[in-house]
């Protein structure tokens, strides 16, 4: 039994169903070919880790879920490491939903933007696959911020020390500024550790391209030099910034100012700036 024909039935001899001749042969080629042998050891071990997880939760910073929606196919583009033949299964089934991302991440080196989630048997090894029991999602449309959060476990939402109380497991909060800079908005899931800052431009374009001071500073220039809606999700504000805003481009322009800073930057829906803290 070559390589290739040995893997088509790691699968069934890991689950007992292989028939007694072919698991004769199948053992011994595991006893003759050490590329068998280690691959099919790298198979049992990968099956073993995730049998143990129906039990575990991990918890999921709020806002994951938005980053891997944005950052998953340019980390899968720039993926290089080399993994066993059989497991590009293992990928199809990753990719399915953002649980899965987040575990196929952890197995082979992909990971790159709330609440607890259990982990469940995302691979169909039993239990039903649980979503987010917290979820923010931000929309901009007419100078307007819409912030929707969907929740399992009723958890009030924190809008600017506002408390408000989910009805039917939802609240869509719209957000707006009749000043003429920039305004900032707090929300934060109520016993969540990490505020979400919005930042929303004024009424008034800011010339001034060149400025100095903390991360909150910066998002309300940028903000409104550009007419953007700047979204910040880091425990503190207090960052110190230098920038330039020459660029004729928000995303590049943010890019530059913070490479050196322990954020990343997205851009989201187009014209939505997002600074999320490593």
């Amino acid at each position: 039994m070559n390589v290739s024909k040995a893997r088509d039935f790691f699968s069934d001899y890991f689950e007992g169903k292989l028939d007694a001749g072919l698991r004769q042969s199948f053992e011994q080629a595991l006893k003759s070919n050490p590329q068998i042998q280690a691959e099919y050891e790298e198979f049992a071990l990968m099956m073993n880790t995730l049998a143990e997880l129906p039990n575990e939760e991990i918890d999921i910073p709020i806002y994951l879920s938005d980053r891997i929606a944005t950052r998953l196919e340019a980390a899968q583009e720039k993926r290089t490491a080399s993994v066993p033949a059989w497991f590009g299964w293992f990928r199809n089934l990753a990719l399915a939903g953002v649980a899965g991302a987040v575990l196929f991440g952890a197995a082979a080196g992909l990971l790159s933007k709330g609440g607890s989630v259990a982990t469940g048997d995302l691979f169909n090894f039993g239990a039903k696959p649980v979503k987010p029991r917290n979820e923010l999602t931000f929309a901009y449309t007419n100078d307007k911020v819409v912030v929707t959060y969907n929740t399992s476990d009723n958890r009030a939402l924190m809008v600017d020390k506002r408390r408000i109380t989910p009805e039917n497991g939802s609240v869509i909060s719209p957000l707006s500024n009749s000043n003429a800079f920039a305004a900032e908005f707090v929300i934060q899931v109520e016993g969540s550790e990490v505020p979400e800052r919005v930042y929303i431009p004024g009424s008034t374009t800011r010339e001034a391209s060149e400025g100095t001071g903390n991360l909150a500073d910066f998002a309300k220039a940028l903000a409104d030099h550009y007419r953007v809606p700047v979204r910040v999700t880091a425990p503190s504000v207090e960052l110190p910034i230098n920038w330039n805003l020459s660029d004729a481009d928000a995303y590049q322009c943010a890019t530059a100012a913070l490479k050196s800073q322990p954020v990343s930057v997205d851009l989201r829906d187009g014209n939505f700036i997002c600074i999320t803290g490593r």
